[in-house]
């Protein structure tokens, strides 16, 4: 995920830049300008930066998980057949 924000901790952080070729520029739901508010139900409003860092951190994490369990099911099922 390439994604530059700007800080506007009153607001939530206001997204500067996108890899276009990345996960987000390719998603299309998030656009230059916008404001990112929450994140997997937390407020981003008020939050310094190395608090938005752990938060980013997180959900990367969770994201692999999701990816590895994936990858576990396919392969289980691969050994079904």
């Amino acid at each position: 995920m390439v994604l530059s924000l700007a800080d506007n901790v009153s607001n939530g952080y206001c997204v500067k830049s996108i890899d276009p070729n990345g996960v987000i520029g390719n998603d299309g739901r998030i656009n230059i300008g916008d404001y990112i508010v929450e994140l997997n139900g937390k407020s981003l409003r008020g939050l310094m930066k190395i608090d938005l860092l752990a938060i980013l951190n997180d959900c990367e994490q969770q994201q692999r998980r999701r990816q590895q369990r994936r990858q576990q099911i396919d392969t289980k099922n691969d050994d079904i057949m």
